[in-house]
């Protein structure tokens, strides 16, 4: 697993905590990564998991 799928995982699961009222692109700005990363990385959870 390399380093950007380790935060994006990290957000993953922060966005899955109830009352989160973090929003992912501020999430991914302070990770410093893209947003699009991040929804391309969720896009292919199931690849992932195959």
């Amino acid at each position: 697993m390399n380093d950007s799928s380790c935060v994006f995982e990290i957000i993953y699961n922060t966005l899955q905590i109830s009352n989160n009222s973090l929003f992912v692109s501020y999430q991914c700005s302070i990770a410093g990564v893209s947003r699009s990363g991040y929804y391309a990385w969720v896009k292919a959870a199931p690849i992932r998991e195959a």
